[in-house]
């Protein structure tokens, strides 16, 4: 069983455990009576979680969310789906992205290209189980577009921010 030799560490198990000094033991070994958990990455665990959604329609280029300039954002997950009527030209819709290192083009997580004269509706998510951090003050939006009839959509993300 492994000594702990951290007097800092051992001064954060008595604090936090409200270990009596006077009356208890304090643990000394690793997996002997007290197995400590600690924080190893603070900053990854105190993060403020995001989930932004908008609906769009027709042609438009629409902004879901635009990450802050000053944080580091990870996108966890998104959502995209339409609904277009009978009447509707072939519509195309994407979600899109800016990679953190790619300032200048962004990238499409989700696309959808419709049928013409066709009403159709559909969905899709993606989750990420690697986070993808994306560019300080970038936008995550939708681009849609049709020439006639009607057509709606909804976008929605989901994130944390993590300090520099």
């Amino acid at each position: 069983m492994a000594i702990i030799n951290n007097s800092q560490l051992t001064r954060e198990l008595i604090d936090g455990a409200k270990i009596n000094i006077v009356a208890d033991d304090v643990p000394s070994r690793l997996a002997s009576a007290v197995v400590p958990v600690m924080e190893t990455n603070p900053k990854l665990l105190n993060t403020t979680i995001v989930v932004k959604s908008t609906a769009f329609s027709n042609n438009a280029s629409t902004v879901i969310y635009t990450t802050d300039a000053n944080k580091r954002f990870f996108i966890t997950g998104c959502w995209l789906s339409f609904v277009k009527d009978v009447n509707a030209t072939t519509t195309n819709i994407s979600l899109n992205v800016i990679p953190k290192g790619n300032t200048t083009q962004f990238t499409q997580l989700i696309y959808f290209n419709t049928t013409t004269l066709t009403a159709e509706r559909d969905g899709f998510g993606l989750t990420f189980p690697s986070p993808i951090e994306l560019e300080k003050g970038s936008a995550i939006s939708v681009i849609s577009g049709t020439a006639v009839g009607n057509f709606n959509g909804r976008g929605i993300v989901m994130g944390y921010y993590i300090e520099d």
